[in-house]
């Protein structure tokens, strides 16, 4: 090293020796606050990259600002462990402090005092600094032990017999746990936390049992897009004023259209499930006698598609069952009766069977879909002698369908057909004998065409579309209402009474909002539920009541 480069160095240590001596001059800066773990998952969901830095600046920190991390760190977790005991971490370190000072010779309870009063004093210090902090992650952390307690207690002999009050009284019991131990202080203290958590956690157990929220059972059907009424979705209560309210001029006619409308859509529901093998999808506009026709035409095509091409090797069977079914509708005027002996002759015409009296698919296909046309066609007419030829026409294409899945029983896909086919018939009959003009059914009239049918299988509830039936049977109307027309009311209303017109129609507006649209009735469930969900949501979390119970007490 030369004379120069000496001289260099000489003059930069002197220039760091005199910066030090200015540093150590300089009062000490407060220590930065301990930062917390919550605002880095948080920035971290809203901004990855931020996050990212902030992690990548952690790495150049101090030994002295990594331990405040730490601590910081460890004060969350502990808040977390407290709400998970409901606040009483402090007294079980403290009982476990006790219990070894009573076998050191300190004492029981120097012991246990010293040790929660060295607890709170950590604790308190922590939420000083993280007062928000602090209160979620305690909330947070009574979550699973809110909800463990109230599925226990639920679950219990108790619970089984009358689950809400049981629920209730859970949220009540778990409430008033978190906020005798959360308080500060001697028993008394403690005792009115205690007091005052769980008459709030009672309270919001109860509101979220018992104010109208949607029944398990309408959860099902909304979920398969029958847009249930709100009577229907909530029952009870709100069923009952529902029900007064469908007696009301105008508004009553919104209110059953929109029953009509659940109905149309259980309808719906119900025909694409006996239809699933073959993927029917209902149209979205067909409803009653238009759906059967629809349903109809799909089986038709996908018999068209998987019927073999030998068709039926034997149609005599099938002209002793079409004479039987005639036989069975011999009850009709002669003039409908002779009408449809000429039906069942024109789809068994004679050019359609070979020398040997068999069929080919074309021939076969040909008379199920002339069957089902003029079945169709005379239901439409609301004439109750042609509606029973209809249902005798539709009982000779089930007859003829039948007839070709024994004649072939290799054919897969015959064999899907004819399963779908088969759960069909009872949605038909149902149509067919539903008091509706439309031919719309409910799901009451389809259990009793499914019983007949299904026999032992129905019992064991075995049934296709039995099980959908049975849940909507209870939640939905037993008959299909005649809606009506709301202007038709309105001024038959006016001319009876006008002075009654104006608040009608103010109430029209409201529940044209409401039960006119999915939309509407959406919101108004929404509306209605609210408060019940939310209820229950606090109820869960026993750490909210008890620290509202703590800090009252205080």
């Amino acid at each position: 090293m030369n004379k120069e480069q000496k001289k260099a160095l000489a003059i930069a240590e002197a220039r760091l020796r005199a910066k030090q001596k200015e540093a150590a001059q300089q009062p000490a800066a407060d220590p930065q606050p301990a930062r917390n773990i919550m605002d880095d998952m948080a920035l971290f969901a809203t901004n990855p990259l931020l996050a990212g830095q902030r992690m990548m600046e952690m790495r150049g920190m101090s030994e002295a600002e990594k331990e405040q991390q730490r601590a910081s760190e460890r004060g969350l977790r502990r808040e977390m462990v407290e709400g998970a005991l409901l606040g009483g971490l402090g007294e079980l370190q403290a009982t476990g402090a006790g219990i070894k000072g009573a076998v050191t010779g300190e004492g029981f309870t120097p012991a246990f005092q010293r040790s929660l009063t060295a607890s709170e004093a950590e604790a308190s210090k922590f939420r000083e600094q993280f007062p928000v902090a602090s209160t979620a992650a305690q909330v947070a952390g009574s979550l699973p032990t809110g909800v463990a307690g109230a599925s226990r207690i639920a679950a219990s002999k108790i619970g089984q017999a009358m689950p809400r009050l049981a629920q209730t009284i859970g949220a009540g019991i778990t409430s008033g746990l978190a906020g005798g131990l959360a308080t500060e202080g001697g028993l008394e203290e403690r005792g009115t936390g205690a007091a005052i958590s769980g008459l709030l956690g009672t309270g919001l157990g109860a509101a979220g049992q018992f104010l109208p929220r949607v029944t398990e059972e309408a959860k099902g059907l909304l979920a398969r897009n029958i847009p249930l009424t709100l009577g229907q979705a909530f029952g009870g209560t709100v069923k009952q004023a529902e029900e007064i309210a469908t007696r009301a001029p105008v508004i009553g006619q919104i209110i059953r259209g929109a029953e009509r409308r659940a109905a149309v859509g259980f309808d719906r529901v119900a025909v694409e499930d006996a239809l699933s093998s073959i993927g029917f999808k209902a149209p979205k506009t067909a409803s009653g006698t238009d759906l059967i026709k629809a349903a109809d035409d799909a089986i038709n095509a996908a018999y068209k598609k998987a019927i073999p091409d030998s068709g039926l090797p034997n149609a005599q069977p099938v002209f002793k069952q079409f004479d039987e079914i005639a036989q069975g509708a011999s009850d009709l005027p002669k003039a409908q009766f002779d009408q449809l002996r000429a039906k069942f002759k024109k789809a068994l015409d004679p050019s359609l069977f070979k020398d040997d009296l068999s069929m080919d698919g074309d021939a076969t296909h040909k008379a199920m879909k002339f069957l089902g046309r003029e079945a169709s066609r005379f239901m439409k007419t609301g004439d109750p002698d042609k509606q029973d030829m209809a249902k005798a026409m539709y009982e000779a294409q089930a007859a003829l369908r039948n007839e070709l899945v024994r004649q072939n029983p290799e054919a897969k896909d015959l064999l899907k057909v004819g399963q779908a086919f088969k759960q069909f018939q009872p949605i038909v009959k149902a149509s067919v004998s539903a008091p509706s003009k439309g031919g719309e059914f409910t799901p009451a009239q389809l259990l009793a065409k499914q019983k007949v049918a299904g026999g032992k299988a129905f019992a064991r509830g075995e049934m296709p579309t039995q099980r959908l039936a049975q849940t909507a049977q209870d939640v939905m109307a037993r008959e299909i209402p005649d809606s009506g027309t709301p202007l038709g009311a309105a001024g038959l209303l006016m001319a009876r009474n006008p002075a009654l017109l104006v608040p009608t129609m103010v109430g029209a507006t409201g529940a044209g909002a409401i039960y006119g649209t999915r939309a509407g009735t959406a919101l108004g469930r929404g509306l209605i539920g609210a408060p019940a969900r939310r209820a229950g949501e606090l109820a869960l979390l026993p750490m909210a009541s008890g620290q509202v119970g703590s800090l009252l007490a205080q």
